[in-house]
């Protein structure tokens, strides 16, 4: 039992790694015509957004990029540690004090709440119009 607890352990492993890499947008590729070009600040701000609103370490946080307008951006985050990962999805908006988290997990992503934060129709095709805004 063991052993074949430890190679569905290790198989899992895998395969959230390869999922982890079809995932990853190389730089400066676009979605729906718009850049996932982001400065490593931002980068680096985005990241440590989601890892204290995470309440996780950022040096256990890995995040994607995949649209970046300079002022909204969405991506994905995986959280990890010894006793495995989880993550899902991100979009944040830049504001003086810097990049906030508007919404992150697996679930529906809301068109009015999405709207209401000014992300344009590119960067939401998958939202659900039925949906109610998370609070």
């Amino acid at each position: 039992m063991r052993r074949y607890l430890l190679f569905l352990s290790i198989i899992s492993i895998g395969l959230l790694t390869l999922a982890g890499c079809a995932i990853q947008k190389p730089a400066n590729q676009s979605i729906n015509n718009i850049s996932n070009t982001t400065s490593q600040t931002d980068f680096d701000a985005i990241k440590q957004a989601l890892a204290t609103k995470a309440k996780w370490p950022a040096d256990q946080t890995t995040i994607t990029v995949l649209q970046n307008t300079g002022d909204h951006a969405r991506g994905g985050v995986m959280y990890q540690d010894e006793n495995g990962s989880g993550g899902g999805y991100w979009f944040a908006v830049k504001e003086v004090a810097g990049w906030r988290i508007v919404l992150d997990g697996n679930g529906t992503i809301p068109c009015t709440q999405m709207r209401l934060e000014g992300f344009i129709e590119a960067m939401i095709p998958d939202c659900c119009e039925a949906c109610q805004p998370y609070k």
